[in-house]
């Protein structure tokens, strides 16, 4: 009988075990299954695409896990969350995509937007300089000048470095001519 008794046990207890390996290991899938739909929400808002039939907390997680960058240069938190709403409260919600919030410019903006395209930037002044907004005065001084002084020092070094280790490796023939003609 005792040896029933814990053959029964050892049963149970393997089965408890399997069970909730199973659980985990499901509850494992559904944690994915839930983060590669709240990416797929996120992506296709981000590229102007249709993302409807998704349920309320599918909505939300793709809200818990929308990037920084997403959330304040796009208007993909405000579609994302309108379209939670609309789930939530059970409406089939219209093609909701970026795209669609855009409004046309009114005709007084349309105006501005023409007439300045077509003027000339008007100098501006910065201290004792004037410059003109849309030029760029490209000089190999003004890039030096810019680099901080290590970064010279490590140039001039690399460059010094170059010019040595190529010397080392010229054919045997042509640094003895240098040499030769040096000494001429």
């Amino acid at each position: 009988m005792s040896r029933a008794r814990t053959t029964n046990a050892r049963l149970h207890r393997f089965a408890a075990g399997a069970t909730l390996a199973l659980a985990l290991l499901l509850s494992g899938f559904a944690g994915q299954a839930l983060a590669n739909t709240a990416s797929t929400i996120i992506y296709r808002c981000t590229h102007h695409e249709s993302f409807v039939g998704f349920t309320p907390s599918q909505y939300a997680a793709a809200l818990q896990q929308l990037p920084t960058e997403v959330r304040e240069y796009s208007e993909c938190e405000e579609l994302i969350h309108n379209a939670e709403l609309k789930a939530a409260s059970g409406g089939q919600a219209a093609a909701i995509t970026a795209a669609a919030s855009i409004a046309p410019p009114t005709p007084a903006e349309q105006q501005i937007l023409t007439t300045t395209a077509h003027k000339a930037p008007t100098p501006v002044k910065l201290g004792s300089q004037t410059a003109l907004p849309g030029v760029v005065h490209v000089d190999i001084a003004a890039a030096f000048n810019s680099l901080p002084a290590p970064l010279i020092a490590l140039i001039i070094l690399l460059l010094a470095a170059g010019v040595t280790t190529g010397v080392g490796s010229l054919p045997h023939g042509l640094v003895e001519r240098l040499r030769s003609r040096r000494g001429k």
